[in-house]
């Protein structure tokens, strides 16, 4: 089952200036945030965690995708109505 990781347009704008600032895309920003914060420092990990990881790995690159016009998002409304 994969995960969608939806950002509202507040913080999307925020962290859009914050990678600006010092010359990044938001893409690689929030790449850097899961490396650096929620990728444990560990040899092992259980399942689900590793699971958890390739999820967040597969959003990012979905992520990617639509900032370069490859792939359409979502609004979150629908993914919402969805539930």
């Amino acid at each position: 089952m994969m995960q969608t990781i939806t950002i509202d347009n507040a913080l999307y704008a925020d962290a859009q200036a914050y990678a600006e600032e010092r010359g990044m895309s938001v893409s690689a920003l929030f790449e850097r945030y899961i490396k650096r914060v929620l990728r444990p420092k560990v040899k092992t990990m259980s399942a689900e965690k590793a699971e958890t990881l390739r999820q967040i790995d597969q959003a990012l690159k979905e992520f990617k995708l639509i900032q370069e016009g490859k792939l359409k998002a979502i609004p979150a409304e629908a993914l919402l109505d969805e539930l």
